[in-house]
C-alpha cells in the first residue's frame, strides 16, 4: 500500500509547488520552470528530514544507550540470554519487521 502512496506525495507535492509559484511576485515568477522545481525539492527534502529526525528518535528507544548495552553485555556474558532478551524488550526502539 505505501508504495502506491508515494506517487501522490511527489503529485502533491508538486502540486503545492505549483500554487506557491503563483503567489510569488512577478519578478520571480520570471524565472521560468527553475523556481517551481526548486521550490517542489525544498519541500521535499523538508519533508524527508522531518520524517528521519522523527523515525530516529523513535528508533533509539526508551533508555540511555550506555546502560542497555551494559546490561546487555552483562547478561550475555553471564549466560542469561532470556535477561537480554527482556531488556532488549523494555529498551524499546526499532520494532523488528
Amino acid at each position: 500500500m505505501k508504495r502506491l502512496l508515494w506517487p501522490l506525495y511527489f503529485v502533491g507535492a508538486l502540486f503545492v509547488a505549483y500554487l506557491i509559484y503563483k503567489q510569488l511576485p512577478a519578478y520571480l515568477q520570471k524565472g521560468g520552470i527553475l523556481v517551481p522545481l526548486l521550490i517542489f525539492l525544498l519541500i521535499l527534502i523538508t519533508t524527508f528530514v522531518i520524517e528521519r529526525t522523527i523515525s530516529l528518535r523513535r528508533a533509539q528507544g526508551r533508555g540511555s544507550l550506555a546502560g542497555f548495552l551494559t546490561a546487555v553485555k552483562r547478561s550475555l556474558e553471564s549466560g542469561d540470554v532470556d535477561s537480554a532478551i527482556d531488556a532488549c524488550r523494555k529498551q524499546g526502539g526499532s520494532p523488528r519487521t
